[in-house]
């Protein structure tokens, strides 16, 4: 045990970016996977559209045409996932 502690002590000695980027993506891929587990994916979409009375329409935003759902509040919204 105490000799694979003096080779992690010298690699981290030698090699200190190479813990730094180490611990940089784990921290990053433990940040990311937190966020997917805490996003809410079961929505009542269909629910909303009834309620707000949203229709389908197409507009030409930027260079390609999007799908998008004007609702009586004025506003567009935008699913990532088009579910007609």
């Amino acid at each position: 045990m105490n000799t694979l502690l003096r080779k992690i002590l010298a690699y981290i000695r030698h090699k200190p970016l190479d813990i730094c980027l180490g611990l940089l993506f784990a921290v990053a891929i433990v940040a990311l996977v937190m966020q997917h587990l805490e996003t809410q994916t079961d929505d009542d979409w269909a629910q909303f559209v009834s309620a707000h009375h949203c229709v389908a329409a197409k507009f030409k935003d930027n260079a390609s045409p999007q799908t998008a759902w004007v609702c009586d509040d004025g506003k567009r919204y935008y699913r990532w996932r088009q579910q007609l």
